[in-house]
This record gives C-alpha cells, structure tokens and sequence, in this order.
C-alpha cells in the first residue's frame, strides 16, 4: 500500500489498507496509511473515522498521538476550527510527552489569537514559552503573548512580554520590534513611564 500512497494511486493504496485489516482487524499502521490516503483525496469525515478507530483501540501505539494530530488536521481543512482545537487538546493532555505537543499548542494559541480572545491566545502563547523556552518558536511564540496582550488592551501585562523576550533571546529576529512595543506600551496606556531596556 506504501508504495500505491507514494505514486499518488491512493484508491489503490486504501484497497491494500483494507485487505491489510481484514488480515489483522489489530494493524494500527494500516488504519492510519488508510486514513493519510483518504485525507489525500480530501476525504476528511472518512479519514476522521479510521483515526478515531486508532486512538480508540489502540491508544498505547506509538501512532496514537499522530492520529490524533491528524483528527485536528481534518477538522481544520474542513474549516471546523472548534472541533480541531479539542482535539489538539485532547493530544496535549492524553499524550503530554509527545513531541506534537509542541504544533498542538501553537495551533491552540492561533486559534484563540484568530478567534479574537487575546488573553487566552496570550495564555496559550506563554504557557509554550514556559514549557519550550529552547524551541525553535519560542521566542515568536513570547511575541505573540506581547501581541495578544496588546490587543487585549492590557498595556502593562504587553510591555512585561515583549521586555521578557528582549531579555531573553538578544539574537532574536523579533527584538528590534519588541523594543518598539515594549516602549509603545506605556504611551498607550496614558502613562509617561520610560521602560529600561
């Protein structure tokens, strides 16, 4: 079936899949080849089914987390944001070492940032850096908490983030503009105070 998946004959390749499990109802590689196959052809509600038989019956699979990854995935391209963020955090809290937990939590902070609720994005956004300080989105991830904050109008709250990440990650792409900001946010809270930097 692999090899059907990897020439794009993906109805052969979901045939493979099936007869794979028909062999062994038990073989969680071939429901989430299956599943990979149907979202391929953008047959997401089906795709949904065969990740949700891999996470139901075979939860202690090491392909567990990844179906459950690809539930959110599904849902998101088919535009139902609501439904992928539980279940980016269903993975987060069932599978919390699992190095997906990383994409989950960004796509969580985005999802609150998109849907306009700053202080969660905010939360959200904090939350990664606190747990991630060394990953590669870290220190736009502690931007986007002082972005957040910001837009919620919570000037001071802002100003606290983005002098945090001058602080700590002077390499960073995004210094130049979190000085900016960290230096806006007191003006725009009415207030004259200079920030050290």
């Amino acid at each position: 079936g692999i090899a059907l998946y990897n020439q794009q004959k993906y109805d052969e390749a979901i045939a493979k899949y099936r007869k794979a499990t028909e062999l062994d109802p038990k073989r969680a590689l071939a429901y989430n080849n299956w599943g990979i196959a149907l979202s391929s052809l953008k047959k997401y509600d089906e795709a949904i089914s065969y990740y949700k038989r891999i996470v139901a019956n075979h939860s202690d699979h090491p392909l567990a987390p990844e179906a459950q990854y690809k539930l959110g995935q599904c849902h998101e391209e088919k535009n139902d944001m609501d439904a992928a963020s539980a279940e980016y955090v269903t993975l987060a809290y069932t599978w919390p070492d699992s190095p997906l937990v990383a994409n989950v939590v960004v796509r969580i902070a985005e999802y609150f940032y998109n849907k306009k609720e700053y202080p969660t994005a905010a939360d959200v956004s904090k939350k990664f850096v606190e747990r991630f300080p060394q990953h590669e989105w870290a220190e736009r991830m502690l931007f986007r908490a002082g972005q957040c904050w910001y837009k919620a109008e919570q000037f001071g709250k802002a100003g606290k983030e983005f002098d945090l990440l001058v602080e700590n990650y002077p390499r960073s792409k995004f210094r130049p503009d979190a000085i900016f900001w960290a230096g806006e946010s007191p003006y725009s809270t009415g207030r004259n105070t200079a920030l050290v930097l």
